[in-house]
């Protein structure tokens, strides 16, 4: 026995105009996946050259700018070794694959104990704490540049 339709409750049909909609968003995430994927393809793969060597002068550019900033007064000397740090920390974290970025100096030492290739950067590290975290103590920013400019580029 077959079940028959209500006329008091008939099935609803959704409107064609959903229908176009779908298809609409599923084209559009198609093409949102193609695009990333092609993006994410041509950033992976840079044109020529070592990665390292493109990693080293983006940090050595930055490392300039922290200086330009600080002798344009645009920030502090005190900041600008702060950031000089950061870079530093930054670039090894990158090249090392490790975290030293994100590594306070115990940790680093103790790195840098598994890989040698870390001890400039802890020396560095620890050179600039006093004027990181001790407010009496002079920032001299031309040394701090020369030395984040020496790690980084000593870096193999």
């Amino acid at each position: 026995m077959r079940a028959e339709r209500s006329p008091i409750n008939p099935p609803a049909d959704y409107s064609s105009w959903w229908w176009a909609l779908a298809a609409v968003c599923v084209v559009l995430i198609v093409v949102l996946v193609w695009r990333t994927r092609r993006v994410l393809r041509e950033t992976a793969a840079p044109a020529g050259g070592d990665p390292l060597e493109a990693v080293r002068a983006e940090a050595l550019a930055r490392i300039d700018d922290w200086r330009a900033a600080a002798e344009a007064g645009e920030v502090t000397a005190r900041a600008a070794v702060s950031g000089l740090s950061a870079e530093v920390r930054r670039f090894v974290g990158l090249a090392g694959e490790g975290d030293a970025d994100y590594a306070t100096l115990p940790d680093l030492r103790r790195q840098a104990v598994k890989d040698p290739r870390l001890a400039p950067t802890v020396d560095f590290v620890a050179w600039t704490a006093p004027a990181l975290f001790d407010p009496t103590a002079d920032v001299d920013l031309a040394a701090a540049h020369h030395r984040a400019r020496e790690v980084v580029t000593s870096w193999h």
